[in-house]
């Protein structure tokens, strides 16, 4: 006659070998979440890098401020980054600026500050008035990648000050020689 085991014994080699491999089973999950939360926060999307965030919080109810006078103020800006880039990475990059009567902003002082959203990469530039446009600022950026930036521009002219902030995506190319808009 064949002899079993007593139902105490298969049990409790059972449940012996059934906390180990939840232990290891909970602790690979806890490593599968820790490595995907560190995957996610250094090669995200970069929509989260905000520079400068501190001073923003400090400087919020007067940047607040600066936006309902630039309201008030009811002047439009049409940013319009160079789709060439040159071999160093440069490209112009103009500013139209007109008041609320449709007319050109003569003689403001542009500055200009491009944030790259994908790693927080900034470049200031301050814009000079275009010899024959009136009311057009360009400068020559440096901006070799293509991509969305953030682009936070402040103009004055005499007591007026006016700010903006436009998300624009910049595209192009390398752009040969000859070629215009480098």
């Amino acid at each position: 006659m064949p002899t079993t085991k007593p139902a105490t014994e298969k049990t409790s080699l059972r449940r012996q070998l059934s906390w180990p491999v939840i232990v290891v089973m909970l602790l690979g999950g806890h490593a599968t979440l820790i490595i995907t939360a560190v995957t996610m926060a250094v090669g995200g999307t970069g929509r989260g890098v905000v520079p400068d965030y501190y001073q923003k919080a400090i400087d919020y109810d007067q940047h607040k401020a600066d936006l309902a006078t630039s309201a008030r103020l009811g002047w439009q800006l049409t940013l319009t980054p160079g789709s060439l880039v040159d071999a160093d990475g440069q490209r112009i990059v103009s500013a139209t600026l007109i008041d609320a009567q449709g007319h050109a902003v003569e003689q403001a002082e542009v500055h200009l500050r491009f944030v790259r959203l994908v790693d927080g990469q900034t470049v200031d530039t301050v814009l000079s008035a275009h010899a024959k446009r009136l009311g057009v600022y360009e400068a020559v950026v440096h901006l070799p990648e293509a991509g969305w930036y953030q682009a936070d521009l402040l103009a004055e002219l005499e007591t007026n000050r006016f700010v903006e902030r436009q998300e624009i995506k910049i595209t192009g190319g390398t752009a040969t020689a000859g070629e215009e808009g480098v």
